[in-house]
């Protein structure tokens, strides 16, 4: 999973590259800097509007995140909803929507497309119409501002909240995490990713990584591992369960360790502007598309591909990458990576932009990874229907089963494209009709994904 986490001034023009040298053939960077935008209706503005150049001037994209078929970037003056078909965007505030303020801390969209949006007064699950609001007044939220998020395999959401831990929603009950009650050992967390086993792995300040499986924890720092440094500044979790680490070590007045470091579950290797091609030491974000490639944004030295043999390097030397400072990545299915930077944001792809329509003509909409949601409605009698995801073609089961763990439909059982589905259960049609009112649990297999979630059937 990918962990997500941290307008502008010039357009870019479209340039092609085929050379990696020079950058100007095929492959296309357009620079749609959304400060074309305005915000106030939505529609496409010229450049000379005001507001954008004060987001140019601060520079103000936090997060970012993607769905099927828009991006969601969280700035310090509110939410910014870009449709990718069309580029028209939707701006969110407190002035026109229930935005409870206006700097966004980070962003996560759960498996029901729903997007939870941290701030520093509380959290807020936004479903395109409806803002449910959470903060410390009608919750067991400890505090009401909101550092990082991310979503799980079982859908549900993981906050750090700041120097008070990491807290856990499944929709219902919260669960929180300190240095007083669990192994945690700061309350400080940086960043979050979530594996296909279904770990949580914490970055926090100055202590280290932490792996987290629901009952263990693990802590792994300079003193216990060969981890770089102990200040953690991002993670993405890749192909065969490897975590992708940027992190800084300080020794009072100077940085003495910093890089990328990937850590297989026993080996630590890091790579440094010394024993690689990494341009800039200070890795600032890492998102890992489909094919395995590592795509990592630094602190003034542009954007670096990584396949774990060769590097590539986009800086604005030898690209039309408006700003070597990266700040944020995110990677749609189809290849396309939306680039945060300081002085503006970019669209990447090396194959060439692919349109949301050609996307969903040519190969269907891909998700990032592995879901399965909760089924709806749930209480049900005798409908209800499941929604799953899979980025990459799988061969996928999803079997309904009773309390004692007896199998009573096979609702999917079939080799499938990457995408994502929804299947109706319905009593008497996809199972015995005489089957009792009581739990029941239905579970995904997909490659190595497996994941099981419980329903209830009331007649």
């Amino acid at each position: 999973m990918l962990s997500i986490k941290n307008f502008h001034k010039t357009m870019g023009k479209p340039f092609l590259s085929a050379d990696k040298s020079v950058f100007i053939g095929k492959g296309l960077i357009f620079l749609l800097l959304l400060l074309l935008f305005v915000f106030s209706n939505g529609s496409i503005l010229n450049a000379q509007n005001p507001e954008w150049k004060v987001y140019a001037n601060r520079n103000s994209i936090t997060c970012l995140a993607d769905d099927s078929s828009d991006l969601w970037v969280g700035t310090t003056e509110g939410l910014v909803q870009v449709d990718k078909s069309t580029l028209k965007s939707t701006f969110y505030n407190t002035a026109n929507s229930e935005l409870i303020n206006n700097y966004i801390n980070c962003i996560a969209i759960d498996g029901d497309g729903n997007k939870w949006i941290g701030t520093g007064n509380g959290l807020i699950r936004f479903d395109g119409t409806n803002w449910e609001i959470y903060d410390s007044s009608n919750s067991k939220l400890p505090i009401n501002n909101i550092t990082c998020l991310a979503v799980d395999n079982d859908n549900d959401i993981w906050l750090g909240v700041s120097h008070e831990g990491l807290v856990k929603f499944d929709g219902a009950n919260w669960k929180i995490y300190n240095t007083s009650n669990s192994k945690l050992p700061v309350n400080n967390i940086t960043c979050l990713a979530v594996d296909n086993d279904n770990d949580i792995w914490l970055g926090v300040s100055h202590k280290g990584l932490v792996k987290f499986d629901g009952a263990i924890w693990t802590v792994y720092n300079t003193y216990n591992s060969k981890l770089c440094g102990n200040n953690i500044t991002c993670l993405a979790v890749g192909l065969n369960k490897n975590i992708w680490i940027g992190s800084a070590e300080f020794d009072w007045r100077q940085v003495i360790c910093y890089g990328l470091t990937k850590f297989d579950g026993n080996t630590w290797t890091v790579y440094d502007t010394y024993n690689s091609e990494l341009p800039d030491k200070n890795v600032e974000c890492i998102a890992i598309d489909n094919d395995g490639n590592k795509w990592i944004g630094t602190d003034g030295g542009g954007l670096a591909k990584f396949d774990d043999t060769n590097w590539t390097v986009y800086n604005t030397a030898n690209s039309s990458l408006p700003n070597n400072y990266i700040s944020i990545i995110t990677i749609e299915g189809n290849g396309n990576k939306w680039i945060a930077t300081s002085s503006g944001l970019a669209v990447f792809n090396e194959g060439g932009i692919v349109s949301v329509k050609d996307s969903e003509n040519k190969n269907g909409n891909y998700p990032d990874k592995f879901i399965l949601s909760q089924n709806y409605p749930n209480p049900f009698n005798p409908r209800t229907t499941i929604k799953y995801s899979i980025p990459k073609q799988s061969y996928v089961t999803l079997k309904v089963y009773d309390i004692l763990g007896r199998e009573v439909a096979a609702l999917v059982n079939e080799e499938k494209p990457a995408g994502i589905y929804t299947v109706r259960f319905g009593v008497g049609q996809d199972s015995s009709p005489d089957i009792s009112s009581g739990i029941y649990f239905y579970q995904i297999k997909a490659g190595d994904y497996v994941s099981t979630k419980k329903m209830i059937l009331l007649k």
